[in-house]
């Protein structure tokens, strides 16, 4: 089962642990190189998905590049830690290129691996 996503959202943790154990799942999680560097030369309007309200943050401030890569860091340990615990193999790949190579080389690793 190939299971592609940008793994953004909140909640999928326990389908996706249920599907690895019952299933020999992939899960290919597609990124963009920009959002996670996120350099922005200008103040940005946001809106709250939870609550629908509006806000301008500055990325180029200290605060919001520390809270940023924090963020980061949380989710890549969290993603980690769900395709562990649910054996699910695990590939990123950068939404802007070609990712035809990437996924190539992932499945001759993966051969060798399971020999």
């Amino acid at each position: 089962v190939f299971v592609g996503s940008d793994l953004l959202v909140q909640g999928y943790d326990l389908d996706l642990k249920r599907l690895g154990r019952r299933h020999d799942v992939t899960l290919v999680e597609v990124r963009d190189r920009r959002e996670k560097d996120l350099e922005l030369s200008t103040s940005v309007w946001a809106e709250d998905p939870e609550t629908g309200e509006e806000f301008l943050f500055d990325p180029r401030s200290s605060r919001f590049k520390k809270w940023w890569k924090q963020w980061n860091e949380q989710q890549e340990k969290q993603i980690r830690e769900i395709a562990g615990q649910g054996r699910i193999d695990r590939l990123t790949v950068s939404g802007n290129e070609d990712y035809a190579g990437a996924l190539v080389s992932f499945f001759r690793k993966r051969a060798l691996r399971r020999r």
